[in-house]
């Protein structure tokens, strides 16, 4: 039987794309730390900001791709977007070593704002410059040229429900009562773990 036209590029495309989505790293320490130790709403926040990241990195690929490239050459765009994504990972963390320990339930200490859930999601995700390279390798080498380009869109509307809905997953399991009741005591301990794991990230980024 004849292989449907664009199926075997799509399922590259999510192969690729899960395996990179699963791997443990500073989305992931992100949304878990959100996730604990604030209402799970602002871990949905967050994991809907760096849906939105990988839908601005599709775009990038999709519509600038010609002027990206000659950009992507340039060693100074990537340290500045390795540097640029190693300090927001270090402020996070610094801002989460350093939070007060909360008071009463988690429904009266939110410390983050909703638009502060999705910023860090998205900037996170836009401050990775290996998201950057990972796009672009994924549209170049696995797309080709002349799929049509509302194929390609195809390909950045699951890539983005997709990425939200893997995150979206780790919130709720790890918002779930029984988790959070067990973890209360530690959860002020948990969000400093998670800052110190973010400033880790950040430090290793430069390295």
């Amino acid at each position: 039987m004849e292989t449907p036209p664009y199926l075997k590029e799509f399922i590259t495309l999510v192969t690729l794309h899960g395996l990179v989505l699963i791997s443990p790293g500073s989305n992931f320490a992100l949304v878990a730390k959100n996730s604990l130790t604030q209402p799970r709403k602002y871990g949905l926040l967050t994991a809907f900001g760096i849906a939105l990241g990988t839908a601005v990195y599709v775009g990038l690929a999709l519509f600038f791709f010609s002027s990206l490239l000659a950009l992507t050459k340039s060693r100074y765009l990537f340290l500045g977007l390795k540097y640029a994504g190693a300090l927001y990972l270090v402020y996070l963390g610094v801002k989460s070593l350093f939070a007060s320990r909360p008071v009463g339930d988690l429904k009266t200490a939110s410390t983050i704002s909703t638009s502060e859930a999705v910023r860090n999601g998205l900037f996170n995700q836009l401050g990775n410059y290996k998201a950057t390279l990972f796009f672009m390798s994924l549209f170049t080498q696995v797309v080709d040229f002349h799929t049509p380009l509302f194929i390609k869109l195809g390909y950045g509307v699951w890539m983005f429900f997709a990425t939200f809905a893997w995150f979206g997953l780790v919130t709720y399991l790890l918002s779930k009562t029984g988790i959070r009741e067990r973890l209360r005591e530690y959860l002020h301990w948990i969000n400093r773990a998670f800052g110190l794991l973010l400033v880790l990230l950040g430090v290793a980024l430069v390295l």
